[in-house]
This record gives C-alpha cells, sequence and structure tokens, in this order.
C-alpha cells in the first residue's frame, strides 16, 4: 500500500489521466465550431449574402472540408500532447543573460521549435484549402492555360503559418507558458474558459497582424529564395505579378487571409493549453484519513509531503486552504480523535507538514541574510586593507604561481534554546575553504545547527549551472529544491595533488571568457535574481499560512477537544520568525527590482514585475494570518512561551502597529 501511495500511479491513473483527457476532448470540441467561423469570417461577402452563405455551407460541409479540418485537429491535438508532457508547476528563475539564452537554445526546446513550425506550415496549408481559390494549390494555370505558374498566394500563406508556429514555440519557452498557475480566485471551469476565450480572440487579433506586419518585410526581402527553389524544382513560371515586390504586396484579401490564419492557429494553441491548466487547477479533495474500503486512496497528510510528484502536493496545499475557509464538516475530520487511542493524528500530521515547509523557507532566508552580511563584511575588510587578496605561493613543475585564498567564514542560525525560545541571532562556526561559482559571487550552501547535528538548509540535487533549477521543475520531477547558494568547490587535497585540473576546469575557462565585455554582459547576474529564485515556489506556503491561520481561528468554536492548543505555540512562533526573516530581506540592497523615476505614479500599486508578485503576497499573508490568530484569541496569547523579540512583535500586531 505504501508503494502505490507514493508512486505516481495513484495521481496518473485516478486524477491527472481523467483531467488531461477532457481538456483535450473539449479543445477538440470547440475546434469545428471555431473552424466553421474562420470559413466564415473568409468567405465574407456582404453585397452577395445568398452566395456567402451558400459558399460557406459548401466548403465547411463538404468531404475535403471535413478532411481538412480533421487534419487541424489532429495538429492541435499532437501540440495538446506536447504540452502535457514538458508542464512544470514552479517555473525556472535565471540568473543572468546566458542562462535566457540557454533556456531558448536548448536542444529540446529547439526541437520543439522545428515541430511547431512544421505543425503551423501543415495548419497553414489546410487553412489555405478551405478558403478556397486562389490559395488553394501551388500552382496555377496562366490565362492561355499553356504555362503553369508558381502561385505565390498560397507559398505566403504556407510560409506566414510556419513563421507563426515558430513564434508561438518561441513564446511558449521564453514566457515560461508550459508553467502551470494556480488562480488567486477559484471560479468553474466555465467562467475560466470563457473568459479566455474573449481575451485570447482580442489579444491573438493584434498579436497576429504584428506579426504579420513583421513578416512582410521578411518575405520581400527573402522570398526569392524558396521561390526560386521551387521554380527550379517544379519547373514553373514566376507569378506575373511577384508577391515580393511593393505592388505585390498590396494586396488587402491576402493580407486579411494572414492576419486571420495567424489568429486562428494561435487562438487554438492557446486555448488547448488554457484548458489543460483550468482543468489541472481545479481543487481536488483529498480523503482526511483512509477507509477501509479503498485502500489505494491517498490522504490529504501524505500529499502534503509528496515527494515525487509536485502537481499533487501543489493540489494538496490548494485543498487544504479551501477546507480551512469553507469546509466546515471537512474541518471536523480534522479536529476529531482518531480511534482506537484517541489521539489527534490527523491535525498533528496537517500542522507538521505545515510547520515543516514554513520553518524551511525561513531558514533559508535567514541564511540567505548571513551569506548577504558576510559578503558586505568581506568586501568592506578588502577596501579597508592596504592587501585585500591574500595570497600565497605554489610551486609547480618549477615554476610560481600565486593562488587566492578563497576561505569564507559563514554564519548560520543559533540553535534553539528551548521549545518556543527561538531567535534569529546568529553564531559563527567553523570556515569552509571553497571557490566562487561560474555566473556569480554565490558561495556554497549554508549549513544549519540542528538538534541532530549540522544540516544543510535546503536538499541538494542536480542543478544546472546556468539558472537557477526550482523544484517541481518536470512532471516526473522531485520536489527537491537545489540550494540558491550553489556548492562547486572541491576539496582542498584534490586540489593540492593535482593543481592542473582548475587550469582545465570550466570554472577557469568562464573566468577567462567573464574578462572580456561580452562576456561580462552575459554572465553579470542580475541584481533580483537571487531573491526571485527564494521566492519561486512560495505559492505552497502562501496556502499553508493560510491554512493554520483559519485552521487555528475556527478551532475557538469548533475544536472541542482542543487538538489545536498543543500546537498553537509552535505555529505562533513559526509565523513571527518568518514574518522576521521577509522583513529583514525585503531591507536588502538586491531584494526589490529596480524602478525608474517614472514606475513611482500615486496611480500604480504592488510590484513592476509579473514574477514580483508571489514575494509580496507572502509577505502580505503572513501579516493577515498573525492578525487572524491575534483577532481571535486575544491577550490570552501573552501566556505563550516564546522569545523576547518575539513577544514584542506579538504585542505590537495586539495593538495593530503592524
Amino acid at each position: 500500500m505504501e508503494r502505490i501511495l507514493t508512486s505516481q500511479n495513484w495521481y496518473m491513473r485516478d486524477v491527472f489521466r481523467w483531467r488531461t483527457g477532457a481538456s483535450l476532448a473539449w479543445s477538440l470540441i470547440l475546434l469545428p465550431f471555431t473552424a466553421a467561423l474562420f470559413v466564415l469570417s473568409v468567405k465574407a461577402n456582404i453585397f452577395h449574402p445568398y452566395l456567402w452563405l451558400s459558399d460557406w455551407l459548401v466548403t465547411t460541409f463538404s468531404f475535403s472540408g471535413i478532411s481538412y479540418i480533421a487534419l487541424i485537429a489532429l495538429l492541435t491535438l499532437l501540440v495538446a500532447i506536447g504540452n502535457v508532457l514538458c508542464y512544470t508547476v514552479v517555473p525556472i528563475v535565471h540568473i543572468n543573460r546566458l542562462s535566457i539564452i540557454w533556456g531558448v537554445a536548448k536542444p529540446t526546446h529547439l526541437l520543439h521549435m522545428m515541430g511547431h513550425t512544421l505543425a503551423g506550415g501543415t495548419a497553414a496549408w489546410c487553412w489555405a484549402c478551405l478558403i478556397g481559390a486562389p490559395y488553394d494549390t501551388l500552382t496555377s494555370l496562366s490565362n492561355e492555360g499553356a504555362v503553369q505558374h508558381l502561385n505565390e498566394n498560397h507559398l505566403f500563406l504556407v510560409l506566414h503559418g510556419a513563421y507563426m508556429g515558430f513564434l508561438y514555440s518561441f513564446w511558449y519557452v521564453h514566457t515560461q507558458a508550459h508553467c502551470i498557475d494556480f488562480p488567486v480566485i477559484q471560479q468553474l471551469k466555465f467562467f475560466q474558459v470563457r473568459t479566455y476565450l474573449q481575451r485570447s480572440i482580442r489579444t491573438n487579433l493584434i498579436y497576429s497582424a504584428r506579426a504579420t506586419g513583421y513578416f512582410y518585410l521578411l518575405y520581400y526581402l527573402f522570398g526569392s529564395i524558396p521561390k526560386h527553389w521551387l521554380q527550379v524544382n517544379l519547373d514553373v513560371q514566376e507569378c506575373p505579378t511577384p508577391l515580393n515586390s511593393i505592388s505585390g504586396l498590396l494586396n488587402l484579401t491576402l493580407l486579411w487571409n494572414a492576419v486571420l490564419t495567424g489568429l486562428i492557429t494561435n487562438h487554438l494553441w492557446g486555448v488547448s493549453l488554457q484548458l489543460f491548466k483550468v482543468f489541472n487547477t481545479e481543487v481536488y479533495q483529498f480523503a482526511i484519513e483512509a477507509s477501509f474500503s479503498s485502500p489505494n486512496e491517498c490522504t490529504l497528510h501524505k500529499a502534503l509531503t509528496e515527494k515525487r510528484h509536485v502537481l499533487v502536493r501543489y493540489l494538496a496545499y490548494q485543498d487544504l486552504s479551501s477546507l480551512a475557509e469553507c469546509g466546515r464538516e471537512r474541518r471536523k475530520l480534522v479536529f476529531a480523535l482518531s480511534q482506537p487511542g484517541g489521539h489527534p493524528h490527523n491535525w498533528t500530521n496537517i500542522a507538521t507538514a505545515c510547520l515543516s515547509l514554513i520553518d524551511t523557507l525561513t531558514q533559508r532566508l535567514t541564511s540567505h541574510q548571513e551569506w548577504i552580511a558576510n559578503g558586505l563584511a568581506r568586501q568592506k575588510r578588502n577596501r579597508d586593507d592596504d592587501d585585500p587578496k591574500d595570497t600565497r605561493s605554489q610551486t609547480t613543475n618549477g615554476k610560481t604561481s600565486v593562488v587566492e585564498d578563497t576561505t569564507t567564514i559563514w554564519y548560520t542560525p543559533r540553535e534553539p534554546r528551548g521549545p518556543y525560545l527561538r531567535s534569529s541571532v546568529a553564531s559563527p562556526i567553523t570556515p569552509v575553504p571553497g571557490m566562487d561559482p561560474m555566473f556569480s559571487p554565490i558561495q556554497e550552501t549554508p549549513q544549519v545547527l540542528t538538534r541532530t547535528g549540522v544540516q544543510e538548509v535546503a536538499t541538494p540535487g542536480k542543478e544546472s549551472t546556468r539558472y537557477y533549477a526550482t523544484p517541481g521543475s518536470s512532471v516526473y520531477g522531485t520536489l527537491t529544491r537545489p540550494s540558491i547558494h550553489k556548492d562547486q568547490r572541491k576539496s582542498p587535497k584534490s586540489s593540492r595533488e593535482y593543481p592542473w585540473q582548475g587550469l582545465l576546469s570550466w570554472q577557469h575557462r568562464l573566468d577567462m571568457f567573464q574578462r572580456w565585455w561580452l562576456g561580462a554582459y552575459l554572465l553579470t547576474p542580475f541584481p533580483e535574481a537571487m531573491s526571485r529564485a527564494l521566492f519561486a515556489d512560495v505559492q505552497l506556503h502562501i496556502w499553508a499560512l493560510e491554512a493554520l491561520s483559519s485552521l487555528v481561528a475556527t478551532s475557538y468554536r469548533e475544536d472541542t477537544y482542543g487538538v489545536v492548543q498543543g500546537t498553537l505555540p509552535d505555529i505562533l512562533v513559526s509565523m513571527l520568525a518568518l514574518q522576521s526573516a521577509i522583513e529583514k530581506h525585503f531591507k536588502l540592497p538586491t531584494s526589490l527590482p529596480k524602478r525608474s523615476p517614472s514606475d513611482f505614479r500615486p496611480v500604480r500599486s504592488g510590484p513592476i514585475h509579473p514574477n514580483d508578485r508571489l514575494r509580496f503576497d507572502l509577505r502580505s499573508t503572513v501579516l493577515t494570518s498573525l492578525h487572524r490568530i491575534v483577532a481571535t484569541f486575544g491577550p490570552h496569547l501573552k501566556s505563550v512561551q516564546m522569545a523576547p523579540e518575539y513577544k514584542q512583535k506579538l504585542t505590537q500586531l495586539m495593538d495593530y502597529k503592524q
């Protein structure tokens, strides 16, 4: 049973497969209606409405028309399956410009672009055949009927479709459209899709018109290359009015058809992607406790700690937040005592998972702050000293080289002095030698003293040196968060025994490349990249904070056995520690994005970058959660034992000074 619960079989079989299948089915159901509207638009003839309607009916319901629509449906299905195979939950935060270039130029992403380019060209060929003459064939006869000419209208539409497919793939990769965003306000699927359809048509129309304008310029400059190749291989003559000329491009009908084909292709692919996201972000109600009749059922507390499938964990915290706010009957099961024995296993498991998640983020932020403070102190010492870099001589093959001493002193949070007397005061530990990493002066993973010994703040995992790898970057990935401060050190013994390895390493090559202006431009880290990477996955923490505060507030009236009172001090201390860490992080010099003077306007509120929303949401959620608990219990919280600094913060919250 444990194997079934911890593997991907349960979720793939019972939830994900059915939701994804429903999204694909609805995208195929909506496609014929969209194709019929497209044919109605391109056949428009307001002066002859009867001819317009008859031509539309013949084209749409003929055998050839149905065949072309079926082929377009097959292409849309393949594109949607590609979205299913490469979706993510947490976006990748790029550290510098080279990581952005590599994110687009990956072999898998290049293959993705090639596939979408081919799919776009094939779909445009189908749309051209549905439009009819003079766009349905590649060649056309002259007026005398003796000479075949190349039909540039057909060639133009097919190349335009391939161009739009490439642009869609580039947008998909660059903006990380494959990342699933959970809506802040839960709505029914119908209303979400209806809102998206209205916005998609307007947005894709403007996008297709702009992209078509650039394609006209490209075809005017380079359109003779494919045209000449086809003329030689097909042995046809050039069109009497070539399109790669000013007079040939002044064809409003061709412009209208090109804009509509780009609109319909992007719209169909966007709808399939949006349907996949809408169906898979719907709230799934997990069982609070396992029943004997369904041994394969995954309980909520197991889903909260799911490691193999990240989407399961997100759905679990989303369900917990919904349960805490508007699930009275399910809250009774959370506060209930398990039998036999009468122990609050449900609440204990849920609270432990949430507190562990919150404490992990607090440790991550605290260690990052200590790393920043350590780096600033080291820079100050280097400016004050006459010899800022301590060097030592090293003899290799009779030659003397100078090697820099890269010893770094780390500061980590002090071990807790009691169950509720946790403090954010730092204490020094043993210096750790190391070298600078590739793309930034980021040091290795900080270590924190715990009751079981020295542990790393984040679970180490395989990460790329070109970007901040975040947890849950693929369907089959694990929820292990690679450290923000990368560890690329080698043992001092090996570096002394084999000094030539450092000269041949990628580190040395990148250091040499970074000395050039191009290398410095590509490898210089963004000032807010580390902060965004720290808050890339805090949607889980937001749900955990909302759930804990709501459950604690409702326990004042619904918790008949008092199961929440035993963990209330832990919840308060964890929230106060997280708030303190967040406030200190926002005071760091690189925590907030840089703003231009034009951004400081009274009508603007909130962050200026979409990726900054989560950190501001987390900041407000922590404060709201604390106020919800304080408003419920009031002065009774003064009897909770905690560190003096947390006592002071709690008093300020009670007096509404924060």
